[in-house]
């Protein structure tokens, strides 16, 4: 059996649950943005790098 390393499903489930939305946005702004940042690059960078669907902007 291949290693499956896709989150889309947890990926959907937390954009269904407000909750779990809103602390998605607290670890990407905690964690991910200073690492864009240091690249100078932003979200949009991202989304243009992996696609809309995988960076959820």
């Amino acid at each position: 059996m291949a290693e499956r390393n896709d989150i889309s499903d947890l990926l959907a489930f937390i954009s269904r649950e407000a909750t779990w939305r809103e602390r998605l946005k607290d670890v990407v702004a905690e964690h991910l943005l200073p690492a864009l940042e240091a690249f100078e690059m932003d979200l949009k960078d991202l989304a243009e790098l992996f696609g809309r669907s995988v960076v959820g902007c």
